[in-house]
């Protein structure tokens, strides 16, 4: 006996690109934490667009 399978096919869900919050600090508003605070900024946005997962 031969019994009538339905077989449904699901595709995969793409993968979502993965976001990324950068979160910088200073500690007072002096010219050398801002000057601080810019760097940091600077390299964390070259670090996450040189990395792209």
């Amino acid at each position: 006996m031969q019994e009538n399978l339905k077989i449904h096919f699901i595709p995969p869900v793409p993968k979502r690109e993965k976001r990324v919050g950068i979160y910088c600090r200073v500690s007072t508003n002096s010219a050398e934490q801002i000057q601080s605070l810019t760097a940091q900024v600077s390299h964390l946005t070259r670090l996450t667009a040189a990395m792209p997962q």
